[in-house]
């Protein structure tokens, strides 16, 4: 090895006695190191609050301050657990070897020793330090690589679902007034396009945000009976006039009501059992649920989907779960789709202890399995949060009069929720940013004629975004105190995000500024009715 091998590397040598020191100082340097010295442990501490050398000789037996000491001194230091030691032992000292390499240090080498065997152990720690050195970059920029991915579909995701929103909610504002049959025929268009563009942007968000970090899993309560009834009441509807019957059977042995995540079993029967609507034109489809296994109170379900559509070939069977796949080039341009929504059923049943395949033949029909693991619950574990209930929810005894402030800094939006909110018999005040909104908020509390139910905030906007305002909203009401007249019950104004920010890390930074809720646009008027109804129990 010559200097021209490893240029301008430093060692520091550390070692009481001053003949071993100059010896092994003499070795290296005619090949080509930079040495430093230290006559003990003290010293080579001291030595390195100014100096970064590339590798430590470490002598472990000295007076005063041992070299385990020492060792454990440098590791035990995060600005410079990175410096590689080697020990020096003599050879009969396996303790302190032991011991060395227990503390931290890479290697060791025994006294005396040759300048070869010196030189090989140097060499292997400083290229496994590069190499380390190299993944560390490699890492850091997978990480940066990452967060700009992250950031780039937070935005896209907000820049597309912004007039999505404006398209689909003014579309349904058109569809309840009077219009003629070609005109509802048109918007009928509309808004099955605009639905369907919906269905692509959440399948690429689904996709990347399991293709960046693991899938996270909830574990509440679910009604299975419930749950196929309403996918399946939605793939008769996406179905329209096609002479095609749905049907779904239980199992008897099955819970009525199991624990998991019932947004993800929605969404992986949604793309099963859509795809099956979209290459089905006549005949049936149908979902079979049986029980495959029951273990330590939990239990393995399978899901038996079947249509009598146009099937998939043999050669085809497996690629079809490969992202971005579908069984050949004409079915894109026929059908339409991303080729995403099987790759993500299969890696969501995997990530429910299960797994999801096919069985089919060309022209004959095909069955999907779905398989996964899920507690057993009881009716208390069912969630009536917004949202969870079906088409079928009772309506009656809606409230009406409920005043609304609304954040919203894009004018289409606003004059969709103004006129949406309206119809429902409510009354809306606007504020263009959440600056605007926390100067609203606080005139509310001390003009009586003024008075918000609730607060219905943007993220994005422009002067101060709804985290900020939130924030300070809340901010201000832990300084108001208790009201008087209400048995010392404090003022708390629900805040609920309507943002077309999607991400997981979003719904968190919005919980935790304050809001008692998070939904995303576009935004159905449902959803909103009930938001508004819970504000005003």
């Amino acid at each position: 090895m010559t200097q021209m091998d490893i240029p301008e590397k430093t060692i520091l040598v550390v070692d009481d006695s001053l003949t071993v020191r100059m010896q092994i100082k003499d070795l290296l340097e005619g090949e080509g190191y930079e040495v430093m010295l230290a006559e003990d442990g003290e010293t080579c501490l001291q030595t390195l609050e100014s100096e970064r050398p590339d590798i430590i000789l470490l002598d472990i037996v000295m007076p005063g301050m041992s070299g385990l000491d020492v060792c454990n001194s440098i590791k035990g230091d995060d600005r410079l657990k990175d410096i590689p030691v080697l020990i020096l032992t003599h050879v009969s000292d396996t303790e302190n070897k032991v011991a060395g390499l227990k503390s931290g240090a890479e290697d060791y080498v025994t006294k005396p020793f040759a300048i070869e065997e010196l030189n090989a152990r140097i060499s292997a720690i400083l290229r496994t330090k590069s190499l380390q050195k190299d993944l560390r970059i490699a890492r850091d920029e997978a990480e940066r690589s990452a967060q700009a991915k992250a950031s780039f579909l937070a935005i896209m995701s907000h820049e597309i679902r912004t007039p999505m929103s404006g398209v689909l909610g003014f579309t349904d504002l058109l569809l309840e007034t009077d219009l003629d049959d070609e005109q509802r025929e048109c918007l009928g268009a509309i808004k099955r396009s605009g639905e369907s563009l919906l269905v692509i942007i959440n399948d690429i968000l689904d996709f990347s945000k399991m293709e960046s970090s693991d899938i996270d899993l909830e574990e509440t309560g679910l009604d299975i009976g419930q749950l196929l009834d309403d996918v399946c009441e939605l793939i008769r509807r996406k179905l329209g006039q096609k002479p095609v019957q749905v049907s779904y059977d239980i199992g008897p042995d099955i819970p009525d009501i199991l624990k998991g995540d019932p947004h993800r079993l929605r969404q992986v029967l949604i793309n099963l059992l859509g795809n099956a609507a979209k290459f089905t034109e006549k005949g049936g489809i149908s979902t079979g649920l049986r029980l495959e296994k029951t273990e330590g109170g939990r239990v393995l379900l399978h899901f038996e989907l079947r249509d009598t559509g146009i099937g998939i070939s043999r050669d085809n069977l497996q690629t079809i779960f490969e992202l971005f796949t579908q069984a050949d080039s004409s079915t894109t341009r026929k059908f339409g789709g991303t080729g995403l929504g099987l790759s993500i059923a299969r890696k969501i049943a995997r990530k429910m202890g299960g797994d999801c395949w096919a069985e089919s033949e060309y022209g004959k029909g095909s069955v999907f399995h779905v398989t996964g693991w899920f507690g057993i619950g009881d009716p208390a574990d069912i969630s009536q949060e917004t949202g969870g209930t079906s088409d079928g929810r009772a309506k009656a005894e809606l409230k009406k009069g409920a005043s609304i402030l609304l954040a919203e800094d894009n004018p289409v939006n606003q004059m969709l929720a103004r006129k949406t909110i309206e119809k429902m018999g409510h009354t809306v005040e606007v504020a263009a940013n959440g600056k605007i909104a926390v100067e609203m908020f606080n005139k509310s509390l001390t003009d009586y004629n003024t008075s918000y139910d609730i607060i219905l905030m943007d993220m994005q906007m422009p002067e101060m975004d709804g985290i900020e305002a939130t924030m300070a909203i809340r901010r201000h009401e832990e300084h108001l105190g208790p009201r008087s007249n209400q048995k010392d019950a404090r003022i708390h104004i629900p805040i609920v995000a309507m943002t077309a920010n999607v991400l997981d890390e979003h719904r968190e930074k919005c919980i935790a500024a304050g809001m008692d809720d998070f939904v995303t646009k576009p935004i159905k008027k449902e959803i909103i009715s009930e938001i508004i109804q819970k504000s005003m129990s």
